[in-house]
């Protein structure tokens, strides 16, 4: 049997996501409290509000997974090594699943705020909205987050200054 599952031109609700914790949070960002930020995104940029599956909507922003204060996030909980958010549903857009592009990406980003208030973006992902199948993406998912470069030079300020080469770095020969 292929299983139940829902067409993404029958939806008419907004998209939501219910996010209940984190773990092997990195303690090292030094970080007081943690939030997730969630966004749909096209074609690297957030969707506008009020855009629509048949409005072209190409946008390009390379900054587009970093902090938008104005972005669907959890409440900040205390940092620990697996903290856990209340299980609320996180509205992610006013979107309506049917008018959303198909190639549309949900995105995650996990922020760290820090004792002087400054927010650390530490790790994020992002998931297709729809599968190869043209089934909507649902049910409980376990995802694997890619650690942001700002946490990556907190841990070593050095970190693409030329000053820490790679151990076996090829070389080109002439």
């Amino acid at each position: 049997s292929r299983g139940y599952y829902i067409e993404q031109q029958a939806v008419e609700w907004p998209i939501r996501v219910q996010i209940n914790g984190l773990t092997d949070c990195p303690l090292d960002a030094n970080c007081q409290q943690v939030y997730v930020q969630v966004g749909l995104y096209f074609n690297g940029g957030l969707v506008p509000p009020g855009a629509r599956r048949n409005m072209p909507y190409m946008h390009i922003d390379d900054g587009a997974m970093d902090l938008n204060m104005d972005a669907p996030r959890t409440e900040a909980v205390s940092m620990c090594k697996s903290p856990r958010f209340a299980g609320t549903s996180i509205y992610v857009s006013d979107h309506i699943l049917a008018d959303v592009h198909p190639h549309s990406r949900i995105g995650f980003m996990v922020f760290g705020i820090r004792e002087d208030g400054r927010h650390l973006p530490i790790a994020g992902v992002s998931i297709p909205l729809v599968d190869v199948e043209g089934r909507i993406v649902n049910g409980a998912k376990a995802l694997k987050l890619w650690p942001h470069h700002e946490l990556q030079l907190q841990r070593d300020a050095n970190l693409g200054k030329g000053e820490n080469p790679l151990p076996g770095k090829p070389e080109l020969g002439s």
